[in-house]
């Protein structure tokens, strides 16, 4: 078993925590389909990198402690140097200070526009709210920090996916190749 890191924003660690998100899809850099996942194996762990703000509870402490923007905190206050206290980027999170495992349970690639509403909903899409009963009476979103609200779930999905992806050539458009890994949360 090996782990690896992953990064996630605060909408998707809100959704691991929630546990609604059992799946994410990433971009597959390269056309073979005979490499292995860049993401690990079955039974291989991840560990989530989330934006943190790194600090000690008292002069001398041996270890860091870490407080997570996706837990809703806000940082408005100066430190003892009169620096204001600011979040740091998920990509400079150590291990040390991630708090969610995920393990690996399985991978396939397949074509973005391939998934369905129920791969939408495990991808961390929930319904906002309802009116009626018809399939069309919910709205849908990925994250509270998204500001429009869908129709379906994979309206919802591919929201969230081009504002991460289209810019880099991966829009939901094109279709490219992704990685779909599917996972479980372990440990605490």
């Amino acid at each position: 078993m090996k782990e690896r890191p992953i990064l996630y924003n605060s909408d998707m660690v809100r959704a691991i925590l929630a546990g609604r998100k059992t799946q994410t899809r990433r971009p597959r850099l390269r056309g073979s389909h005979v490499l292995p996942c860049p993401f690990g194996q079955l039974g291989d762990r991840l560990w989530v990198k989330e934006t943190f703000y790194k600090y000690y509870p008292e002069e001398g402490w041996p270890s860091p402690k870490a407080l997570y923007k996706a837990d809703g905190l806000t940082l408005a206050k100066v430190d003892s140097e009169g620096k204001k206290q600011l979040w740091t980027p998920s990509i400079h999170m150590p291990r040390i200070l991630s708090r969610i495992t995920l393990e690996i349970t399985d991978i396939r690639v397949e074509r973005l526009r391939n998934m369905t509403s129920d791969d939408a909903i495990a991808e961390g899409a929930y319904e906002v709210s309802r009116v009626g009963d018809g399939p069309a009476s919910a709205t849908w979103a990925m994250g509270v920090s998204q500001e429009w609200r869908y129709d379906s779930p994979l309206q919802a999905f591919e929201a969230t996916w081009n504002s991460i992806y289209a810019r880099r050539g991966f829009g939901w458009d094109v279709n490219p190749w992704v990685w779909v890994i599917i996972f479980k949360r372990v440990g605490d």
